[in-house]
């Protein structure tokens, strides 16, 4: 026993797969507004803790079918190198970290995402739907769907529609690249006694699902560039292209002999791409939703006489309760001067309002340790930010502007 094991009972390709959903959407929610730092390492340590629990959890539950196939049978736990109990007790410190980690640092939204994901993978798809359904893939890929959720819950996200497309994009990236493996291990599946579909159904019929779940990934990878902004365009290019080779390579593999060579070869292509175009799919959603970020006060030295000089950035308009709506233009200052001892820290920058009717307001950041904070001088006006949505205080109460939410 060594920490060898223990390290590979987490299953690290899982957990590090993982970690770029949630990226691409914690960043979709933020844009990097704000003070997001804190929040999305811990965040994130935290899910990876959840991940590596479920891992440890269905490693235990699959341990004898993992010893009769050549891919996991030298596992920790199909070995014997590490006892159940030890490793149930490890899987148990994982869990209970992550979800510690989640719940202080990130948001109820991302834990319940989070909770979601561990009950599905450890109990519908690890005990009971692998060994009795060729569609417990199906089941799989909903715990599969959960770490962008988490990320973008963690940043602040609120907006259902996103969710649900992010939700849906995991979805069918799972189904197509679980399916590619099924077929290129078969035997190995049939050994340990899993239904995969290529056994159940026979290969063609997986090809075809492979087809179908490319085309949803097809419809629905672009859309998360209408709620990112002007710089969405790029990634929707990007990720009209990976659907677009993605559903072709799936096509291209109808015609071949089930049976063959051809085929497999064609499973690992799959197989190989789909990692590829996940990863690059989650890193453009970043880089395009960071690129949004607000307009910023930079320091310009002109004549010897230090001045201030706006960037362009983009509006953010929400849309509220009784059809009213609320433009903002966050702009945020310099870098403050490090905060005096016993003094809180000094509080830097803007926002620009234009509401529905007309009224224009400016008013000054103040200091918040969740999302972006503005008030008037005597805070009887206070306008909040955080992620996709937005509040208007006055007097305290929340009034005429209800329920704001970033419009794409």
């Amino acid at each position: 026993m060594s920490m060898r094991h223990y390290y590979g009972l987490v299953k690290p390709g899982i957990v590090y797969g993982n970690a770029l959903p949630f990226v691409g959407a914690f960043f979709l929610a933020t844009r990097g507004q704000g003070h997001w730092e804190e929040t999305f390492v811990l965040a994130l340590i935290g899910l990876s803790l959840v991940v590596a629990s479920a891992c440890v959890f269905n490693n235990i539950v699959d341990r004898e079918g993992d010893a009769k196939m050549e891919r996991t049978k030298r596992r920790a736990l199909a070995t014997g190198d590490v006892s159940i109990g030890a490793a149930a007790v490890y899987g148990a410190l994982l869990g209970a970290g992550g979800f510690a980690l989640l719940a202080i640092y990130g948001h109820l939204l991302a834990v319940l995402a989070a909770a979601v994901g561990f009950l599905v993978y450890v109990f519908a798809y690890s005990l009971w739907a692998k060994r009795r359904t060729p569609w417990a893939t199906l089941v799989g890929s909903v715990a599969g769907a959960m770490p962008p959720l988490v990320g973008y819950a963690a940043g602040g996200g609120t907006d259902p529609r996103v969710a649900a497309v992010l939700f849906a994009i995991l979805v069918a990236w799972q189904m197509t690249h679980f399916y590619a493996i099924a077929i290129r291990r078969a035997d190995e599946y049939q050994a340990a006694g899993i239904p995969v579909l290529p056994l159940a159904r026979g290969v063609g019929a997986t090809k075809q699902q492979m087809v179908f779940w490319a085309l949803v990934f097809l419809l629905a990878a672009p859309v998360p560039a209408f709620f990112i902004g002007p710089f969405g365009a790029g990634y929707f290019l990007v990720s009209l292209v990976l659907g677009f080779v993605w559903l072709l390579w799936s096509i291209a593999g109808l015609p071949l002999d089930d049976a063959g060579k051809a085929t497999r070869a064609w499973a690992r292509f799959m197989l190989l791409y789909s990692i590829a175009a996940t990863a690059v799919l989650f890193l453009s959603m970043t880089a395009a939703a960071s690129l949004n970020r607000p307009a910023m006060l930079l320091p310009v030295e002109e004549n010897g006489a230090v001045t201030t000089q706006t960037s362009q950035a983009p509006s953010v308009t929400y849309a509220c309760d009784g059809g009213k709506t609320i433009n903002a233009t966050f702009i945020e200052g310099a870098t403050p001067p490090p905060p005096q001892p016993g003094q809180p820290p000094v509080m830097t920058g803007n926002v620009n309002l234009v509401f529905g009717d007309g009224t224009r307001m400016s008013l000054p950041r103040t200091l918040s340790a969740d999302g972006l904070r503005y008030a008037n001088a005597d805070e009887s006006f206070v306008f909040w930010s955080k992620g996709q949505t937005a509040m208007v205080l006055q007097n305290g109460a929340e009034k005429d502007f209800t329920n704001c939410v970033e419009t794409p």
